[in-house]
């Protein structure tokens, strides 16, 4: 086994320091390198997906980033954020600052 490949690969795919390397078993390295062609192919069907963005109608663009977000998510919607005063104007909401006085 060419270690210095092995290492390379493991740093690059895994993000593994040679530290960690050097100290797994090495059933695990193997079932890392064994493992590897199919996260190689899950980056590239991903990297095709991102490539082909441009060339999607805009529904489907948007239907993408949308399954994007929930598998990033686990599918909980995102924390709104709180609007701006200006938003909140447009909106017919009026806003007012109030200064608080230490006492």
């Amino acid at each position: 086994m060419d270690w210095g490949e092995v290492a390379s690969q493991l740093t690059f795919w895994y993000g593994l320091g040679y530290r960690e390397i050097a100290e797994m078993p090495s059933g695990v390295i193997r079932a890392y390198l064994e493992r590897l062609p199919a996260r190689m192919a899950e980056w590239k069907m991903a990297m095709a997906e991102v490539v082909s963005m441009p060339y999607m109608r805009e529904g489907q663009q948007r239907q993408t980033i949308a399954a994007w977000r929930r598998a990033a998510t686990g599918g909980r919607p995102a924390p709104a954020r709180p609007a701006s005063d200006e938003v909140l104007r447009m909106m017919g909401i009026g806003v007012v600052k109030v200064i608080r006085s230490e006492r």
